[in-house]
């Protein structure tokens, strides 16, 4: 299952990579560079690995969204989540998709 959240992706997965994680002290999956608003994860933690990849743990009974400013708010349901941040084609190279 895929969410898409303007530039932010959010795609299940069957469980966390191995590896070491951090809970992030934010609540951000991804900032935007043009406006300053930000997608934020509401109601759960936010794990980040060693390759600074991002992960979501929703548990079956939780209330967990992502919000943005711009995009208003979408509920998260139950699973484990990897975030990615999406990117775009250009002549010159592939990038980040600038909010």
């Amino acid at each position: 299952m895929q969410i898409r959240h303007g530039d932010v992706l959010l795609e299940t997965i069957e469980k966390l990579p191995e590896g070491k994680y951090e809970t992030k002290k934010d609540s951000v999956v991804a900032e935007g560079e043009v406006t300053g608003h930000a997608h934020r994860i509401v109601g759960a933690a936010v794990l980040q690995n060693q390759l600074n990849e991002l992960f979501i743990d929703v548990g079956m009974d939780a209330d967990v969204r992502i919000s943005h400013e711009e995009h208003g708010t979408v509920k998260i349901p139950a699973g484990t989540w990897k975030t990615i941040q999406q990117q775009e084609y250009t002549p010159e190279r592939i990038q980040r998709v600038v909010d």
